[in-house]
Parts: structure tokens; sequence; C-alpha cells
């Protein structure tokens, strides 16, 4: 019964889902085309007041995710990496001043929400080379 399963939904085409409302927007506003799954939005659960073991600094006046401590909430989690640059803490836009994000994401309880973009790329396929 496992491989007839298998079989009918492989055997089914699906449609690529539309590109998010979002993405468009910030191309709008950036005058610059992005890819619709450049923009990730990600949540995180937390109390207030908790650390999340991770530090920030500028580049090109966006805040990146400079360290992840080991140990921490953000590492254990693993959503956030090295290099990603916060866009957003719940639809709050960031300055370019890490202290404030620290001072946001501290005083944050609950369900907190980043938009980020993410800083690895997707791996490309490897070329096939004919004979």
């Amino acid at each position: 019964s496992l491989l007839e399963t298998h079989d009918s939904v492989a055997s089914k085409t699906y449609e690529t889902p539309p590109p998010s409302p979002c993405s468009f927007m910030d191309a709008a506003l950036n005058n610059q085309p992005v890819p619709p799954d450049a923009v990730r939005m990600v949540g995180i659960r937390k109390v207030s007041g908790e650390h999340l073991g991770v530090t920030f600094r500028v580049e090109n006046s966006e805040l990146v995710i400079a360290r992840i401590l080991h140990g921490g909430m953000i590492d254990q989690q693993g959503l956030l990496h090295v290099g990603d640059i916060i866009k957003e803490v719940n639809g709050k836009e960031v300055d370019n001043d890490p202290k404030v994000l620290q001072e946001m994401l501290k005083e944050a309880s609950g369900s907190v929400v980043l938009k980020i973009l993410p800083s690895y790329q997707e791996p490309h396929t490897p070329r096939q080379v004919s004979p």
C-alpha cells in the first residue's frame, strides 16, 4: 500500500505557487529585481529578556548577523545564519543601529517574526558534459 500511495502522489502534476506579494512590493521599493524566494520570514518564540545568542554588524548600511553563539536559542533553532540581513522585526523596519535591534529583540516576547535576506546562495546544478 505504501508503493501504491507513492505512485499515486508521484503521478500527479503540481503547479508552481505564485510568488509572494511581499517580494513584488520590496522589488518596487528598491527598484531592483528581487527573486520571489529572496526574502524569508523566520518565526521564533522567546520570553522577554531572554538572550538569543546572536550579534550584529553594519555592512553597506544594513544589519547583518555577525556571530551566532554556540548553544544559544538561534543556534539551536538553526533558522538564521551568519551573513543574513535583518530587514524587519515584527513588521517594524530596522535601522542600521545594532543596539536598537538588540533592544527590540530583547524586549520582544512570544512570537517574533524576522524578515531576512538569506546569506546563502542556492546551489547551482552542475552542468552535464557530453563526451
